[in-house]
């Protein structure tokens, strides 16, 4: 399941912030948790300099497959924190997981003459390594 995840900040001169020329650091934790909050494990970074008192919109796609075990009626949540700043965080409503499944497929199973007819119908399918069913 993948999530874009979308935030916008407002790149102020404040203390803590490296300030290199016109443009200021920024340094964002994006983190998720499938437990109501409890737990947040660490996942990306997203981090650079932009221009001061530009105003920066940030996307980044979030592929959860790849960080948790994923099943339907699971619930996520995720947060960006700011970590030059930690008390700056945003979070989002609790996101329900909607797996994508197969809902109508016909499978057929048809000799397909690969190798020479037995006596017995065929019942079922194997994979010896050609993919076929």
């Amino acid at each position: 399941m993948k999530f874009n995840l979308n935030w916008e900040d407002k790149m102020l001169r404040n203390s803590g912030y490296n300030i290199t020329g016109a443009a200021r650091q920024y340094k964002y934790l994006i983190t998720y948790s499938s437990d109501g909050g409890f737990t947040w494990p660490d996942s990306l970074y997203s981090e650079g300099y932009a221009l001061i008192n530009s105003t920066q919109i940030f996307h980044k796609k979030i592929n959860l497959d790849s960080l948790m075990n994923l099943r339907t009626g699971l619930n996520v949540i995720l947060r960006v924190t700011d970590i030059l700043k930690p008390n700056r965080i945003s979070t989002t409503l609790s996101l329900p997981v909607r797996l994508n499944k197969l809902t109508k497929a016909r499978i057929d199973f048809v000799w397909d003459y690969s190798y020479p007819a037995g006596t017995l119908d065929v019942t079922g399918a194997c994979a010896d390594g050609v993919s076929r069913f």
